[in-house]
């Protein structure tokens, strides 16, 4: 159950991260923010079919620049762009659609130049609309050279009609950027929904049932988003809110970190692992927060009070490299005083277990929103992110013996799969053991049951259960 717990947690930080594709060859001659930006759509009904169009004032002039268009969304209610193209009405500069990433809903187009100051138009055909209501933040920037951003902006279009809004705001009441607002049902963890804000910092939830409870989260993005001003500070305590059927505000705001936990990652001879990620996760309340470790190993984090769990961030989402290492077992546990008193952590340090050998493999029918992960008997388990277009998988592993077992997202719809019963899979020193391809079985058996206090007899709510077989299925 710890595995699945991470798992979800996990898929909701690879949701909110900005997925870039930069484009080779340009010569700038500063760097800003944009500014103008709007995205307007041809419908604003959620699932159907839009055109998009988005205004943008670039501060840097470019030539040959790459404009990198990210539509922000969960998981569960993604905006659809898969078969976008280049519209009529977009400024002539713009040449080509040079990228199009379904999974975190990027869309890349190249351009001959771009001059500051200079008002452009995209226009972007054929988006399918999120399937819930509520405001979503549309981001753009502007590329030159390999990993050289330029320039970069954002704003929100809004899908439906709005339940919940309010403004995220920094102590000083400056609008906090790049974060997500989710509210969750109290009562039933898959039913959420969320909003991103733009550059105003206003956020609007929709799609809620009126006389249910909902919790209000926020959830920080970190240095992931170039226009994220957000670093030092940590999200505000949820808020529990009874939607009556009419529009609620409610404005947050977000605290300065009184807490730091720091130490090094490192492999079992000592050796600090740079430029990787650790990440701690509220063990009182939902939160959670990531850093990077420098040149030699060592890291902090920024945090609020409380009781947090630390550990290493090895999962890799689809595309992406995984590290010759990984981490297995539970983190390490740090306790605040739940004040504004500064208080430090030091040496909490973390080490990894190498891992040089991989295991592989495709699963039918795909999964958009699953995992796959690998355990062995001796308590180790670590696991990755499905590509989405493929159904591929790619795991790092130390030498051995091992189980597979896949979990999906609970807030994804529709039908839902598991692994089928499968043979142990061994891999030898830096092996690559090809599963091929893996036909999941459809979970459409149900298992019923009540949780009860054995004094009282009484039943428990608000528990998660986890079904599990030793070897797969």
């Amino acid at each position: 159950m710890a595995f699945f717990k991470r798992f979800i947690t996990v898929l909701a930080i690879i949701g909110m991260t900005l997925w870039q594709v930069p484009f080779g060859g340009p010569k700038t001659t500063s760097a800003g923010s944009m500014t103008d930006v709007t995205a307007t759509g041809s419908s604003s009904v959620k699932n159907e079919s839009s055109n998009y169009t988005v205004n943008f004032t670039p501060a840097t002039s470019s030539q040959w620049a790459n404009v990198n268009i990210k539509f922000q969304s969960s998981s569960d209610s993604k905006f659809s762009i898969g078969s976008v193209t280049l519209g009529t009405g977009s400024s002539a500069v713009f040449t080509e659609i040079s990228n199009i990433d379904a999974q975190y809903d990027n869309v890349s187009i190249n351009a001959s130049e771009l001059t500051a100051g200079t008002e452009y138009t995209l226009v972007l055909n054929s988006i399918t609309n999120p399937s819930k209501n509520g405001k979503y933040s549309v981001s753009l920037e502007t590329w030159g050279g390999f990993e050289s951003r330029i320039d970069s902006g954002s704003t929100t279009v809004t899908i439906g009609t709005v339940d919940i809004q309010g403004t995220v705001t920094l102590p000083n009441g400056d609008p906090a950027i790049g974060l997500t607002v989710e509210a969750q049902n109290k009562n039933n963890f898959s039913d959420r929904y969320s909003s991103s804000p733009g550059l105003d910092g206003v956020y609007g939830v929709g799609g809620l049932t009126a006389g249910t409870t909902y919790i209000i989260n926020v959830w920080l993005w970190g240095s992931g988003d170039p226009n994220s001003n957000t670093q030092g500070y940590i999200s505000p305590d949820p808020v529990e809110i009874t939607y009556s059927g009419s529009q609620i505000t409610q404005n947050l705001s977000l605290t300065i970190a009184s807490k730091t936990i720091s130490g090094k990652l490192k492999r079992p001879n000592g050796d600090g692992i740079p430029n990787a990620r650790v990440f701690a996760g509220r063990m009182d309340m939902p939160g959670g927060t990531n850093g990077e470790t420098d040149s030699s190993g060592n890291y902090t984090l920024l945090l609020s009070g409380g009781k947090w769990e630390v550990r290493p961030d090895t999962w890799v989402g689809p595309g992406q490299t995984a590290p010759d290492y990984t981490y297995s077992g539970p983190g390490i546990p740090v306790k605040f005083a739940k004040d504004d008193t500064i208080e430090s952590k030091t040496g909490v340090d973390l080490t990894v277990i190498n891992a040089n050998s991989t295991i592989t493999g495709t699963i039918s029918p795909i999964v958009s929103s699953g995992g796959i992960g690998v355990h062995n008997r001796s308590g180790f388990g670590t696991g990755t992110g499905v590509d989405p277009n493929t159904g591929t998988f790619s795991v790092k592993v130390p030498t051995g013996t091992y189980e597979l077992d896949m979990f999906m997202d609970p807030m994804q719809t529709g039908d839902k799969y598991t692994t089928p019963t499968m043979d142990p899979i061994t891999v030898g020193d830096s092996e690559t053991k090809n599963l091929g391809v893996i036909t999941l079985v459809k979970m459409d058996k149900s298992i019923i049951a009540t949780v009860k206090d054995k004094a009282s007899d009484s039943g428990l709510a608000n528990f998660e259960i986890g079904c599990f077989q030793p070897n797969g299925g």
